[in-house]
């Protein structure tokens, strides 16, 4: 959203040329992006964090952490239904292996589902998905379709290099968007229970070697986005219980602790609803001919 309203800033959209526009925006971008970075860091670095937490309660930590995860519904069951023949079995899958095969063993003292249940999950479905492509399931099917289920739209495993230095530059000298932890993480950690630093250090490594190596990096982008979107209402919906376990510490018969709780997760859902209207529009909820105004009042947030 901030980025949305450094494109639309009034003073670029003055600037005639293009590239000269886009070369501004750009930069602010970036500065944006620097300053916004280099407070997060003076903040943890300095344990700021640490000595305001003190004041956070569990009344007010639930809905918010809680609205973490309730807030990105959109991108569940509405993207599974955009291909239901593959987002709704590993939906389901997910579910059967983790509550119900967690136990069984299938090496001696490794509890296998349990520690790795989305792989083996989505390497199932993933093959799954890869024979209705290769079968022609999707041949006449609508576009919208065809994006959503086929494994090789666009042929982005054969048209992609091998070699992704570029990439590689452009997210160290140029990118347009900043980096952060990723919401569902926290949902994986539960499910997996797996919290051990080797093992985030082992994936960093593997996603430099696929964004570097285009081909292999390119077999990943190939799956559906469906399977996604299936293990976001897991995760997703993992981080929201994680929120709302807060509320065993605190007093639920008293009617200001309710009124709180329902009224924070009830207005943290339904306002970003009524913001999302003037996401696409060049102006806020105000428009005035200060083009600051207008477009703060894209995002209240910015």
């Amino acid at each position: 959203m901030p980025i949305l309203y450094i494109i639309n800033d009034s003073s670029l959209q003055r600037i005639t040329d293009h590239h000269d526009r886009f070369i501004h925006t750009m930069r602010a971008i970036q500065g944006a992006l620097i300053v916004a970075s280099s407070i997060q860091i003076v903040a943890g670095y300095s344990q700021l964090w640490g000595l305001f937490s003190r004041f956070f309660s569990p009344l007010g930590m639930a809905p918010a952490i809680g609205l973490v995860g309730l807030g990105l519904f959109q991108r569940g069951f509405p993207m599974v239904g955009n291909c239901v023949e593959i987002g709704l079995p590993i939906l389901l899958l997910v579910i059967g292996v983790s509550q119900y095969l967690k136990h069984t063993k299938l090496l001696k003292d490794i509890p296998v589902f349990e520690r790795f249940p989305l792989l083996i999950c989505i390497s199932i479905i993933w093959i799954y998905s890869i024979i209705l492509t290769a079968s022609g399931t999707y041949r006449n099917r609508p576009d919208p379709t065809q994006t959503s289920c086929r494994t090789d739209k666009a042929y982005i495993i054969s048209t992609a290099p091998w070699l992704g230095i570029g990439v590689l530059l452009d997210g160290l000298y140029g990118t347009g968007t900043g980096s952060t932890v990723s919401v569902e993480n926290v949902g994986l950690l539960g499910f997996t229970r797996v919290g051990s630093r080797r093992v985030v250090q082992i994936s960093a490594g593997f996603m430099i070697f696929f964004s570097i190596l285009g081909k292999f990096g390119a077999v990943f982008a190939s799956i559906p986005f469906p399977i996604f979107a299936a293990l976001y209402c897991v995760l997703f919906g993992l981080v929201g219980a994680v929120g709302l376990s807060f509320l065993q510490f605190t007093n639920m018969n008293s009617m200001r602790n309710l009124i709180i709780i329902g009224l924070s997760l009830f207005l943290g859902i339904s306002i970003p609803q009524y913001f999302n209207e003037y996401v696409t529009i060049q102006h806020g909820l105000v428009r005035t001919n200060a083009g600051w105004v207008s477009h703060a009042t894209l995002d209240p947030c910015t």
